[in-house]
């Protein structure tokens, strides 16, 4: 687990021709010292919200400034 950075914004999904399927093309950036689990996102305040608690199969997902450095934050806490 990790930052990634997207490379290619929603574009046609490459495996199929449904125009219900779009896919987004990133790479990573840095590794979490610590994994992040969506149990522990559902924990902390100010996440709540965010697409990952309400659709868990997204891969992307937009996030605001304060709610990404939150998970940073966990990602790279040490134990």
């Amino acid at each position: 687990m990790g930052k990634m950075k997207v490379t290619e914004e929603a574009h046609q999904d490459k495996t199929t021709t449904d125009p219900k399927w779009v896919s987004v093309t990133f790479e990573p950036e840095a590794t979490f010292k610590n994994p992040v689990s969506l149990t522990e996102i559902k924990t902390i305040n100010g996440l709540e919200n965010i697409g990952l608690v309400k659709q868990p199969r997204l891969a992307v997902m937009k996030l605001e400034r304060e709610e990404f450095e939150k998970i940073v934050q966990i990602g790279e806490k040490r134990f």
